[in-house]
């Protein structure tokens, strides 16, 4: 039995998909009244639905009766200052209840989803593995430092008793609430976006994420972590791919260093009113031209893997968007 956290979310419920689809029995752990909308309903119905906050250790102490692995992939993602703080409640806090109690509960595999966030942005070394250690820098967001404190919870759990490992996506593509997350990049272009920067984006096809998941958990390891990452594009490439699966017209206009701090106020400013998160942060805008890439030889090595190429991968996230009511009224 399979306890996966944020099983609704765009990574929990394609783990959810593809380990009932291999044999596995699966327990998902959400916030009451969490939205249910990307699990199909032949999925849906073969879970085993419990609810709760990650604070509540009674409420996850009983989730995890039973329970064999653990897969945490719930975390809060923003760059929305409004949201420092229950991001940080979230990603740190949350995790070390539950590396507690999975603790008490004798889990023989913990599996924790970080980010390539938390390994940091070192200014001076442009290609990052898994070795880099975590440095101080103003490269660093809040998202960032959140993720790696989080971290720091699961090595203690390691460290205590606890078996698993650590993986470390970069910007996971997949189908899902274009509101939210890496899909809001498809959304963007959906809706008309104008601009695009110079910068270059760290991507994994979600596909992966979950064919690697697998495969990690009937090896023998503990303690590791491991960078998934399908490799580098432009944004400027992203978004006219994109753009030529939707039928739609790509972003022309390079966003200039005056103009992207210009949006950020902007995007400030339209989510006051509307309450939506900005699609553009102070965070964001001054990282859009980041150049790190993220060396992904170790679980290649490993498992002989091959991920999915980017064109695969646009292909396949906007044809399953298209299947979205969403989607179709903006096509």
């Amino acid at each position: 039995m399979i306890l996966i956290t944020g099983c609704n979310g765009s990574l929990g419920s394609q783990l959810a998909t593809s380990l009932i689809g291999e044999g596995h029995a699966v327990k998902g752990y959400i916030r009451p009244g969490a939205d249910l909308s990307l699990i199909p309903q032949e999925i849906k119905e073969k879970i085993e639905w419990c609810s709760g906050s990650l604070f509540d250790s009674y409420a996850l102490g009983n989730a995890l009766e039973g329970i064999d692995r653990v897969i945490h992939t719930a975390a809060v993602v923003s760059f929305a200052p409004s949201r420092r703080k229950e991001m940080f409640r979230t990603n740190v806090e949350g995790t070390a209840t539950l590396i507690n109690e999975a603790l008490v509960s004798g889990v023989k595999q913990f599996i924790h989803i970080s980010s390539i966030a938390a390994l940091g942005r070192p200014v001076h070394k442009p290609l990052i593995d898994e070795t880099d250690l975590w440095v101080e820098s103003d490269n660093n967001t809040n998202y960032a430092k959140s993720k790696y404190l989080a971290e720091l919870e699961v090595y203690r759990g390691f460290e205590e008793g606890l078996n698993g490992f650590v993986l470390n996506p970069s910007v996971i593509l997949s189908p899902g609430d274009m509101e939210k997350s890496s899909t809001r990049l498809f959304g963007y272009v959906l809706k008309g976006g104008e601009y695009y920067t110079e910068g270059q984006l760290n991507y994994v096809d979600v596909r992966d994420v979950c064919m690697i998941t697998r495969r990690l958990m009937q090896q023998p390891i503990t303690g590791e972590r491991f960078v998934l990452n399908g490799g580098r594009i432009s944004y400027k490439y992203f978004f006219e791919q994109v753009a030529a699966a939707f039928g739609k017209k790509p972003p022309e206009k390079l966003a200039s260093t005056w103009m992207k701090e210009l949006i950020w106020r902007i995007e400030y400013l339209r989510s006051l009113v509307s309450g939506s998160e900005p699609l553009i942060t102070k965070e964001t805008a001054r990282l859009s031209g980041n150049s790190h890439e993220y060396d992904n030889n170790k679980i290649k090595a490993l498992l002989s893997y091959e991920f999915h190429t980017i064109d695969d991968s646009i292909q396949w996230v906007c044809k399953e968007l298209e299947k979205q009511s969403a989607v179709h009224n903006l096509l």
